[in-house]
């Protein structure tokens, strides 16, 4: 099921990939109870000012299951146990990868401009703001057009997706239109 363990799942596996390139991940939306904040604050080690704000999203559009009323995530074991039940439960929608992916940039954006940084001292002015998206199925992100899709979100500096068998390795969508550029051969190489 989608749950905060989903949402959870995918915070750890991006902070670990970070983290394997010698970035420094800070938590960022953990400490500010009060308010939403995005997820990290990601940053060399030899300089905590030179970073990039990140925002964590999952997108899993298996389908709605009636019976339980809850999405269902093709990472369940749940999911593939009742899948040879009954398909037509878990209707996947592939025409919705895109408009799903544009509600969870919405999403982010809105964590991003609630974000209170002065605390961390971050401006958040001046400073790429990158959303990593976790999905579902390695193939959904080919379904995007990012750069059309970007051009929406001039604040939204990059989207980084996960690819290959083992997902241990960055994809790179970078907003042609955004304010703040993001270099990512800075931060992932």
């Amino acid at each position: 099921m989608i749950d905060n363990k989903v949402g959870s799942d995918w915070q750890k596996k991006f902070r670990n990939l970070f983290e394997s390139k010698d970035l420094i991940v800070v938590p960022l939306d953990k400490k500010s109870k009060n308010r939403r904040c995005v997820d990290f604050w990601v940053h060399k080690k030899i300089d905590y000012q030179e970073g990039f704000l990140c925002e964590v999203k999952s997108v899993n559009v298996v389908g709605f299951d009636e019976e339980i009323k809850a999405q269902i995530s093709s990472r369940d074991n749940k999911f593939w146990g009742s899948v040879g039940k009954n398909v037509r439960e878990h209707n996947y929608d592939h025409y919705g990868v895109e408009s799903k992916v544009r509600e969870r940039l919405i999403d982010a954006l809105s964590q991003y401009e609630d974000s209170y940084l002065s605390r961390f001292k971050i401006v958040k002015e001046g400073k790429p703001f990158v959303v990593a998206i976790g999905f579902d199925f390695t193939a959904f992100p080919n379904q995007v057009n990012f750069s059309q899709l970007l051009q929406e979100f001039p604040l939204v500096s990059a989207v980084l997706t996960l690819e290959g068998n083992d997902m241990e390795t960055f994809k790179v969508y970078t907003n042609k239109i955004s304010k703040i550029s993001f270099r990512s051969a800075c931060f992932l190489n």
